[in-house]
C-alpha cells in the first residue's frame, strides 16, 4: 500500500521475482500490440488528423503530461522540476508533432517503454533492506476531543 513517505512495508523477494519476471515478459505483449495499431490502416484511418490539438491551445487548456507533448509542446516536470528522484533516472521524452488522437495514441505507448527503463534502473539501484523495520505502522495525526456539542 503507498502511503505518505513511502510505501506501508518492503517488497519481499517473491513480489521482486514476479516483478522481475513480468518486466521481462512484457516487453512482447507490447510489441504485438504496437504490432496490431501503429501501422493498422483502419486504426489509423480513424485516429490520424482526428481531433488535433495545436500547442497554443494544449497550453491554453492547461494540458499536461502525455496530451500536452504530443500537441507539440517539449515539457515534462520530471525533467524540468525533478521529484521523487527522477533526475536519478535516463529516460526519454516523447513529443508529438500534429497533436491529433494518433500522436497521443504513439506518445502514451512511447511513454510505457520510458516507464519500463524507469522501473529497470530503479530496481537495480534499490539496495537491500529491510527499511521499515523501526517505522510505525501508520502515522496519525493527533487526536483532538470536540468540546462543542452538535444542535440542529
Amino acid at each position: 500500500m503507498g502511503r505518505v513517505g513511502g510505501m506501508e512495508r518492503d517488497f519481499s523477494p517473491v513480489a521482486l521475482d514476479k516483478l522481475r519476471k513480468w518486466l521481462k515478459e512484457f516487453p512482447a505483449v507490447m510489441k504485438e500490440f504496437e504490432a496490431m495499431f501503429n501501422r493498422n490502416r483502419i486504426f489509423m484511418d480513424r485516429v490520424v488528423n482526428v481531433g488535433p490539438i495545436t500547442a497554443e491551445k494544449a497550453l491554453n487548456y492547461g494540458f499536461t503530461g502525455p496530451n500536452l507533448r504530443a500537441a507539440g509542446v517539449d515539457y515534462d516536470v520530471r525533467v524540468m522540476n525533478p521529484y521523487s528522484s527522477y533526475e536519478d533516472f535516463e529516460f526519454e521524452i516523447p513529443v508529438g508533432t500534429n497533436g491529433d488522437t494518433y500522436d497521443r495514441f504513439l506518445v502514451r505507448n512511447e511513454e510505457i517503454w520510458q516507464s519500463l527503463r524507469i522501473i529497470n534502473q530503479a530496481l537495480d539501484k534499490l539496495p537491500d533492506g529491510p527499511f521499515h523495520a523501526d517505522a510505525p505502522h501508520y502515522y496519525l495525526p493527533p487526536r483532538r476531543r470536540c468540546t462543542r456539542t452538535w444542535r440542529p
